[in-house]
């Protein structure tokens, strides 16, 4: 009578609390952790042709993978040697742009004018890059240069640089 008693009264209780008591940590965990934004960024050189002639720009590609907004106040190239930064807007900081879950923005701009900040810079900061291979240029820039994506919230940022833009900036300055 004990025994059958356990299996039949107090083990269901048991095993109920012990549910009980899981649902509402997991309830609490997914309630109260703190959602973050989470970005996807590539970076590529285009050429576009159409009966006017082609042009060449720098596209950046940023898509908000999270399911919280994200704030986009400006995107640029950081020099990491000398701290210098171009902005890829003609107005960094104008007005931040919101970007809801699974939303893309692609700014873009000529890829001259992003070549005439940047050159001059890359060779201040690395004198023998015109006397490297294109491979180990391409590796010099990389180390150089980092793309900045400036939030007003504290981002996780995945970056994916695309090669033809590396190779298109070592093209032009050899």
């Amino acid at each position: 009578m004990v025994l059958s008693n356990f299996f039949e009264i107090i083990l269901p209780n048991y095993l109920t609390a012990v549910g009980t008591i899981s649902a509402t940590i997991v309830a609490l965990f997914l309630g109260l952790r703190k959602l973050k934004p989470k970005l996807n960024v590539c970076l590529n050189a285009v050429t576009y042709g159409g009966q006017h002639g082609s042009a060449k720009l720098v596209i950046v590609e940023i898509t908000n993978q999270s399911h919280c907004p994200c704030f986009i106040e400006s995107i640029g190239f950081r020099f990491l040697k000398s701290n210098l930064i171009i902005f890829l807007q003609e107005e960094p900081r104008v007005s931040p742009k919101i970007l809801q879950y699974g939303e893309k923005i692609r700014p873009s701009c000529s890829q001259e004018k992003i070549f005439k900040m940047l050159i001059p810079a890359l060779l201040e900061s690395s004198k023998e890059i015109k006397r490297l291979t294109d491979k180990e240029a391409i590796e010099e820039i990389k180390r150089n240069i980092k793309l900045e994506v400036q939030t007003t919230t504290d981002c996780k940022f995945k970056i994916n640089l695309g090669y033809d833009f590396f190779s298109a900036l070592v093209a032009e300055i050899k």
